[in-house]
């Protein structure tokens, strides 16, 4: 298993991986700099709440994207190599799944972790005189990352199972443009929508009011209901992922 996982490292050696990490972590640092950028005393007050609430927006726009590119490039070298079959009579198919699935899964949840330490950094650069708030910290992780291992298994099925990945990168996209649609409807509309569960599952809400044009943040107790939700679609569709290989023509 350790021998076989160490070879998928191998493979990703010059796939640009860490590249495209630092590409969308400088976007993001970028975008919540350009956002903050001048704030005021008040802001500062609920500067990481801000943060917060603007993180998962954010997430909903570019991760669904990110995590189908991400599967995509795991599994289109054995498509243009045309060594998918060769390795399934050298390897496991289940090995082979759970190899790709663990070093997909390590990446994103790398990523959250990074997220996380933005929030902390943020907090340091423009002076945020709140107090950290550390368990919406551990909410914001756990769901971000619980999130993105779903939508990552999903794209996983579709990377492995269409030689052509512009399949898996259009649902990427359009599950980006869905999910960002989805915020501006009820929650109604939106808990069915799973790229939309960046922000469903965020624990700091905003009330504007037009009148003062003043942001006032405040605690959203976590959705239990829809963080189980989410975690038995993430079980389901890593076992769907792991049978529908199994039983795959190759």
């Amino acid at each position: 298993m350790i021998k076989t996982f160490k070879t998928e490292l191998k493979k990703i050696k010059h796939r640009h991986f860490p590249l495209l990490f630092a590409v969308l972590t400088g976007f993001l640092f970028l975008w919540l700099f350009a956002t903050f950028r001048g704030i005021d005393d008040a802001e500062r007050a609920c500067g990481y709440f801000s943060v917060l609430y603007n993180f998962p927006m954010i997430n909903t726009i570019i991760l669904p994207l990110f995590i189908a590119v991400l599967a995509s490039r795991i599994w289109d070298m054995e498509h243009k190599g045309n060594t998918l079959k060769l390795l399934c009579t050298l390897e496991d198919r289940k090995t082979i799944y759970l190899n790709k699935s663990i070093l997909g899964g390590s990446f994103l949840l790398l990523f959250s972790f990074v997220e996380c330490l933005l929030i902390l950094a943020f907090g340091r650069i423009f002076g945020f005189v709140q107090a950290i708030p550390t368990t919406h910290i551990v909410c914001f992780f756990v769901t971000t990352s619980l999130t993105s291992l779903l939508l990552y298994f999903i794209q996983e099925i579709l990377s492995f199972s269409f030689d052509n990945q512009i399949v898996a990168l259009a649902v990427g996209l359009i599950g980006s443009f869905v999910g960002l649609f989805s915020l501006y409807l009820p929650r109604s509309f939106s808990q069915f929508v799973i790229w939309s569960y960046y922000s469903v599952l965020q624990t700091v809400g905003m009330n504007w009011d037009v009148n003062t044009r003043i942001c006032t943040y405040y605690e959203s107790p976590l959705s239990l209901g829809h963080l189980f939700v989410t975690f038995i679609l993430f079980l389901l569709a890593a076992f769907a992922g792991k049978i529908i290989f199994e039983r795959k023509d190759i």
